[in-house]
Order: C-alpha cells, then structure tokens, then sequence
C-alpha cells in the first residue's frame, strides 16, 4: 500500500506540490502523469524517502510507502555502484532478461540505453514490494521499449508506480494526474533549401570491443538523423565528430561544431538561463520564461530545452536525443527549431516524428551506417510485440 495525505513539497519556499492525496493498492500498476515541470520527479524522490533525507525541501502531508521500494531515477548513471555489469546486478539475470550481451561488459562501455537497461533489470530482479519508474523507457531503442514495457507489466506481484510526461507506455493503467497534459498539434514541416557541402566525412572509430565505420557529406542548412538500437554507435559518431573520441580516417568542415549531451546537466555550469543561452536561442525555443531560472532547479525536461539554447550559431550542431523527456508542447518547439534553424545538424534519435524535420536518415547498425528509406525508418520504430 502507498498513500498520501494533503502532501506537499516545496523548494527555498516555491511549491512543487501541493496538497496532494492518493492511495495505491497492493500489486495495483498506476501511472501519475504531467506535462514538464508538473513535479512528478519531486514526488517519486519524496517517495523513496531521498527528499527530504538527501535532497532538501519543505515536505508537508502524511506518508505510507512500502519499506522495500526500490526507485529508477530518469538518469541511469547516478545509480551506479560498481564497474561491471556482472557485479552491478550480482546474478546472472533470468533469460527473460536478455542480458548476455551486455554480462561482461564495463559500465564504462555502456550507451546510456543500455545503462538503463542494466538499471531496469537490477531494480525488477530484486525483492522489494514496489518499484517507482521515473520515465524509465525514455533512453531505450523502440524494440527495448517494447520489451521491458512488458517485462514491468508481468509484475503483478509488485505494486508500480510509473511517473511519465504522457500515457505512450501507459494507456490501459489507473492514471493520477498532476497536471493536464501537454499537448501540442503539429505543422507540415517546412524545411530550408540546403546548400554547398559544409562536411566531408569518411572515418572509423574504436572503443574497448566497439568499431564503427562512417561515411557521408552534409550540405548548409541539411538536417539528418541517425537511428539505431541501444548501442549501436550513435553517440559514439556524435562524440567522435566532436573531436571527444579519437579516429582513423577524415572529417573536415568549413564550419565548427557544437554538441549537446544526451544528459543536459553535463553542460548547464551558469546560475542562470540566460547566461547558458545563445543569443536569440531562448526565444528561438519558446522558453524566455525560463531565463532568470536556474538551470539545475529546473526539471529533467526543462533542463533538456535549455541544454538547446545553449548552441552556438554559425556552426554544425551535433543534437543526442534532443526530444528525451519533453513534453508534447517542448517537442513541438523542438521540432520548429529544428526545421528552421539556417544551420546544419546531425541527430541523434529514437523520436520518430522528429523524422519529418530531417532531410535524410542514416540507419546506425553492425559497426557502420548507411542512408534509409521512410520506410525502413517505420519498421524500426514499429517492431512486432512480443507477449
């Protein structure tokens, strides 16, 4: 049993939640949904008992939460303990699982899709009586998605609460709103005429037991996406155009490059909004609302969009997931960035309407990437779920 009374949480005095009730049932599934900044992060951490014991707040209400309750927090590598995947989970998993892939490897190997995995699996192999989901799909291929959304509904000995921005994985569970949700209804996109060609590429790179190859030419103002399984290679190709990661081989543009994270803490250093964004940038994304905030009060979403404004003009923007835990109505400003930025980008991605604002795909897969049909793209993202 889970229940709250009138709880309310506040930050230096500014509420997050306030006088919130509910009660969930022993093994019920329930989903509490809100748009971005709404606080269902907030109330999972007061939940596991890390606010107010670890994170200070203003905590208000009456709580009963099951003793063994285990928590997967938004960003996996904070939940790290060990340097293996084999000591991380201590056991080898049940077949279910599909995990030999990964039993031998370093974290330090790991994509943040598949450290999440790791994550998901260590959380659902324990003996705790509930488990709180804090957007646990977010980093996962379509077919892990798939997969482990099943995996957390054959739970039926557990009580699980699943913390989400929409009801995608959730539509058929018992929902408590936060918020209303987001919702935002898309425009045709209209994509920039592209130009001369601003990259050359055509270079290898290797970490630990991974290789990948990479050819291809980018052109002003062109936009392309890169799609592939966890793991496949599609930050590795980000980082490595980015000059983080060593490689064999060319790239050479007339541009610079600027890449943006798939975590957004990794980059927000300034005490304010403004001071991380771009000129224009703010506006660009719809957010100057956010601009005398700052950048680590804000939400895991929140902080996602204004990682964004911090890219430079005039310069190949290199985007890891840039839709990752954003609401409908921040994907939406996303997307208008996207398409009407008069500037190159090369993305990462495992959002599929961000397709459509791309002038080409490149399929990530077995140590290379070659260019792919619409069609292609939906079998990727729509594979056959298993039961």
């Amino acid at each position: 049993m889970i229940r709250l009374e009138n709880t309310s949480i506040a930050f230096s005095g500014k509420p997050v939640i306030s006088d919130l009730s509910f009660s969930i049932g022993e093994s019920e599934h329930v989903a509490v949904l809100g748009k971005n900044g709404s606080g269902k992060s907030s109330l999972a951490l007061y939940l596991a008992g890390v606010i107010p014991d670890l994170i200070e707040a203003q905590v208000g209400g009456k709580k009963q939460v099951p003793e063994k309750t285990a928590l997967i927090l938004q960003n996996p590598s904070s939940q790290f303990f060990a340097l293996s995947v084999e000591q991380e989970l201590g056991k080898k998993p049940a077949s279910r699982f599909e995990m030999n892939s990964l039993w031998d490897k370093s974290v330090f190997e790991l994509s943040e899709g598949e450290k999440q995995k790791v994550n998901l699996v260590a959380n659902l192999m324990n003996e705790s009586f509930a488990i709180l989901l804090d957007e646990p799909l977010e980093l996962l291929d379509p077919q892990e998605a798939n997969r482990f959304q099943t995996l957390v509904e054959k739970e039926k000995e557990k009580t699980v609460v699943w913390f989400d921005k929409d009801e995608r994985f959730v539509k058929n569970w018992k929902k408590i709103p936060l918020s209303p949700l987001s919702t935002a209804s898309l425009s045709k996109p209209r994509l920039p005429s592209t130009g001369k060609t601003v990259l050359h590429a055509d270079f290898s790179v290797s970490r630990e037991s991974f290789h990948l190859n990479a050819s291809f030419s980018l052109s002003e103002n062109e936009k392309i996406a890169f799609i592939g399984k966890n793991g496949s290679g599609k930050t590795t190709l980000l980082k490595a155009l980015a000059g983080i990661f060593p490689v064999f081989g060319t790239f050479s543009s007339s541009l610079g490059y600027a890449f943006v994270p798939q975590n957004p803490g990794q980059i927000l250093f300034e005490s304010t909004v403004e001071d991380v964004a771009a000129p224009g940038r703010l506006a660009e994304l719809g957010i100057t609302a956010f601009s005398k905030r700052h950048p680590l009060l804000l939400s895991k979403g929140e902080q996602k969009i204004v990682s964004l404004a911090a890219t430079p003009h005039n310069s190949v923007l290199l985007l890891d997931e840039p839709t990752t835990w954003l609401d409908a109505e921040r994907r939406k400003n996303v997307y208008g960035f996207i398409s009407g930025a008069f500037q190159p980008m090369i993305i990462a991605t495992h959002d599929e309407e961000l397709l459509q604002y791309c002038h080409r795909i490149f399929l990530v897969e077995n140590g290379g990437i070659k260019e792919c049909s619409a069609s292609t793209a939906r079998r990727f993202f729509h594979p056959i779920r298993r039961n």
